[in-house]
């Protein structure tokens, strides 16, 4: 049973961690479009009415889906000046408690309503309020992806705890 636990977290990170480095090369269309607006409208004078968008979309999606790769490398910020002093194993419990409270409640929050949006922006093929009008539904069922991805690895860290808590053994 350990070994298919073990199994499933690991599975979980190796998701997390590629997910997160294909999202990270996001970086380089939105670097790319973004030195094409600067030039197009200063060398030019031709702005363009939908580069500004399109590259706020797409780091919108480098953010979201990061953030489960960041939550699997505790890269996360966090104010630390009194748990820095604890033991791990008393981290662990704060970790568990605070994850069940609040990551938990915030998680399930966000899967619930923003799958909530992600439908009824389906439905209706919702459109952006701008002159471009790019549909807004991909990037609304990219966050409950992304929401979705992020859930799955607070569970792996919650696994990671309560075994570290139980038994001593970190996996």
């Amino acid at each position: 049973m350990a070994d298919k636990i073990e199994r499933f977290v690991k599975r979980i990170d190796s998701v997390s961690i590629w997910t997160g480095k294909a999202a990270s090369f996001l970086i380089i269309p939105i670097t790319l479009l973004e030195g094409r607006e600067v030039i197009y409208r200063y060398a030019f004078d031709r702005p363009t009415i939908w580069s500004w968008e399109l590259c706020t979309m797409l780091y919108a999606a480098l953010f979201l889906l990061g953030g489960a790769w960041v939550l699997q490398e505790n890269k996360h910020i966090s104010t630390d000046i009194i748990y820095a002093c604890l033991s791990p194993k008393v981290k662990a419990y704060i970790d568990i408690v605070t994850y069940l409270c609040f990551f938990g409640v915030f998680a399930a929050v966000m899967l619930w309503q923003g799958s909530i949006m992600a439908l009824d922006s389906i439905r209706i093929l919702e459109t952006s309020y701008t002159l471009w009008a790019p549909p807004i539904y991909p990037s609304k069922i990219m966050m409950v992806a992304a929401f979705g991805l992020l859930t799955l690895q607070g569970i792996a860290k919650l696994i990671r705890d309560v075994i570290f808590v139980s038994t001593g053994r970190r996996i």
